[in-house]
């Protein structure tokens, strides 16, 4: 999941600066790997019937054979510079730093 990280990251500082636009869709594989990998904890059976359904759906779109885990999934597409910019707050805002004692 690491290096799959920073492939996406490298992937999307290319976009960026090639004036291409990138928008993520990880819902899908995210919900995915909570099934595969941690036994759908939390997805009642109907979900997890309804998550395996659409992952045979993605695999199938994209040709990801079973024994492969789908990590990332985005679109592409041109727009004018910050039309669709992300409204973030400052990492401080979401950050508190304590000295140590």
């Amino acid at each position: 999941m690491v290096a799959a990280g920073r492939a996406v990251q490298r992937l999307w500082l290319e976009a960026t600066r090639a004036g291409v636009a990138l928008q993520p869709w990880t819902v899908s594989t995210l919900q995915l790997l909570r099934l595969e990998a941690f036994g759908g904890e939390g997805f009642t059976s109907g979900e997890r019937a309804e998550v395996a359904r659409m992952g045979g759906l993605l695999r199938a779109a994209f040709d990801v054979p079973a024994t492969a885990t789908p990590v990332f999934v985005f679109r592409l597409f041109t727009a004018p510079r910050g039309a669709y910019g992300a409204r973030r707050q400052p990492w401080e805002w979401l950050t508190t730093i304590q000295e140590a004692q």
